[in-house]
């Protein structure tokens, strides 16, 4: 039972997850020729969500319970911050997460630590659908992030995601980036962390990946609905006598 429980788990993370040699996971964002399936694939195959939706999510699914992140600098200066990458920045001998000692990387989650989530990354990866950006510091809003994916083989892709406003949002204070990527221990998220800001970054999971599901007869990616932070207002057609 526990043989085939493991060679159905290694199954699932070798094809549609960890693998990088552009048939499956990461590499198939690019839509390549062997862009077919798996994690991140930008064409709509399976697997992961779809970054263009092809994999419609279930309405019906519950909307799942969101990380957050708190990073503070306490320099006078900017400095780049790196949050997650577990295989790397969770090492033995590895101080502040691989940050400058001047950043406080903590979880806003009560009695869950940023060292906890972290952790849990390198066994149950996820996929992000948005982000909520929250910072006093305006030129923090519009800080960019990049994605960067590393496995053992020396495979490097790196992904840039540029920030921009939503017309519907109004604060001066919060951005939304409905922005599809996962997150699992070989991937990190960079960016600059502007001089004396605080940042708070909530993540909505539209997916998760726990190959425990497996051995209790379940898939092991479950699904959640999307947040739909941004909501649209009604538009209504005005008649030709003026009325709507």
């Amino acid at each position: 039972m526990y043989n085939s429980f493991y060679s159905q788990a290694d199954s699932y993370l070798q094809n549609r997850f960890s693998n990088a040699d552009g048939a499956y996971g990461w590499q198939s964002m690019d839509a390549g020729p062997n862009a077919t399936a798996g994690f991140g694939n930008a064409d709509g195959g399976y697997g992961w969500q779809s970054a263009q939706g092809n994999m419609p999510v279930n309405s019906q699914a519950p909307m799942s319970q969101p990380y957050e992140i708190k990073v503070v600098n306490a320099s006078t200066g900017s400095l780049n911050c790196t949050l997650f990458g577990a295989y790397t920045n969770a090492a033995v001998g590895v101080i502040n997460f691989g940050n400058s000692a001047s950043l406080t990387i903590t979880s806003t989650i009560s009695g869950v630590t940023y060292a906890q989530l972290l952790l849990q990354t390198m066994q149950k990866p996820f996929e992000v659908a948005e982000m909520f950006v929250n910072s006093s510091t305006s030129a923090q809003l519009t800080a960019n992030y990049t994605l960067n994916f590393t496995d053992a083989n020396g495979n490097n892709f790196g992904k840039p995601i540029v920030t921009k406003k939503d017309p519907y949002q109004n604060s001066s204070t919060d951005l939304i980036i409905p922005y599809r990527y996962k997150i699992d221990g070989a991937t990190d998220l960079q960016f600059t962390m502007e001089a004396s800001a605080t940042v708070i970054i909530t993540f909505y999971p539209i997916a998760s990946f726990d190959a425990f599901r497996i051995a209790m007869g379940g898939n092991p990616v479950k699904r959640y609905s999307s947040p739909n932070l941004v909501k649209a207002l009604p538009v209504s057609a005005i008649g030709s006598n003026g009325s709507l």
